[in-house]
């Protein structure tokens, strides 16, 4: 509340053309700032650079310990309730007791570990799931994955399915407020309600499986990605509406 104020306070103080608030936490932060005032406000959510990749290399089967071709459903966001990691152990449950080859990989840490590691406890995943606490490259482990889930509560604008769809890896999102921005249902990616563990956890099979369908949600999430989601092509439509609202406050 104090940062806020304080927001507020600067605002009123410099009477800028505009207020870009960027992604979810800044653009709250932005709205709260101008309410009640006439002023502008600009929401940005992520963009991702779409050049290739560096010369790094990350064998992320292999950190694991698994065979070249054991198939891996995977996630990265933070222990946090807005994520939902149970619900993330608990749709690998169900996976896993239709496919007996995949294995499962979860890329963060948070406040919600003792939940999580009993979760996987319950849902007798054994060996089958892994956990990498901190991976600084983890765009490099996201590339790997056959499958990539995000079931969250709600999201501002989610980075990391933004990755995947980049590398082509197909994605299954909770249908929230974020991610129903990031892909359209049934055509660049898969969304279920909230907390739907068995719809998720078939959303799952159905993209391991292959086939035509997959292969058309990999060719349309990456076009999206390339039409909506390229940062340097948001930068450049930014500048536009900056001075556009600079002219007008002129």
């Amino acid at each position: 509340m104090a940062g806020l104020m304080q927001l507020r306070r600067l605002v009123s103080e410099l009477e800028p053309p505009v207020v870009n608030g960027h992604s979810s936490v800044g653009g709250a932060f932005a709205r709260a700032a101008v309410w009640g005032t006439p002023m502008p406000v600009i929401y940005t959510p992520n963009g991702i650079d779409l050049s290739p990749d560096g010369l790094d290399h990350f064998d992320l089967r292999k950190e694991l310990q698994l065979h070249a071709d054991v198939p891996l459903v995977g996630t990265v966001s933070r222990l946090a309730p807005q994520k939902s990691p149970e619900d993330f152990v608990r749709i690998c449950a169900d996976v896993s007791r239709v496919q007996r080859d995949v294995h499962f990989i979860l890329i963060g840490a948070g406040q919600l570990q003792p939940e999580v590691d009993e979760a996987v406890r319950l849902a007798g995943l054994g060996d089958r799931f892994h956990q990498i606490p901190f991976l600084p490259r983890a765009s490099l482990a996201i590339q790997q994955m056959d499958v990539f889930v995000l079931p969250s509560l709600f999201e501002g604008a989610a980075y990391t399915p933004l990755v995947a769809m980049k590398a082509g890896v197909p994605v299954v999102l909770s249908d929230v407020t974020g991610n129903t921005d990031t892909i359209e249902h049934n055509a660049s990616g898969l969304l279920f309600p909230f907390g739907d563990i068995e719809s998720m956890a078939g959303g799952v099979l159905t993209l391991l499986s292959g086939g035509a369908r997959r292969d058309s949600m990999v060719d349309a999430a990456h076009e999206r990605v390339r039409r909506h989601f390229d940062r340097r092509d948001m930068g450049t439509r930014l500048g536009h509406l900056y001075e556009e609202f600079s002219l007008q406050h002129a």
